[in-house]
């Protein structure tokens, strides 16, 4: 997994969490409060945009929050 001071991929903070790039994605990331990527990997001699970079805390911090709250 990639991570560190420059960010994690929202794939590998997904895995991390038990949890899939998809389904992340789809549920999670348009919710109200979801953190913004903070840049892009840069990665040479491939195609298609440059993968998003979070900020790890604010992943954790927000999904501790989204799991704690009742449910409408």
């Amino acid at each position: 997994m990639n991570s560190g001071p420059e960010g994690i991929t929202l794939a590998d903070w997904a895995a991390k969490v038990g949890r899939s790039e998809k389904y992340v994605r789809n549920f999670w990331r348009p919710q109200d409060g979801f953190p913004v990527p903070i840049s892009r990997r840069s990665t040479p001699h491939t195609t298609g945009p440059d993968p998003e970079l979070y900020d790890e805390a604010a992943l954790d911090a927000w999904r501790s929050r989204a799991l704690t709250q009742p449910t409408p």
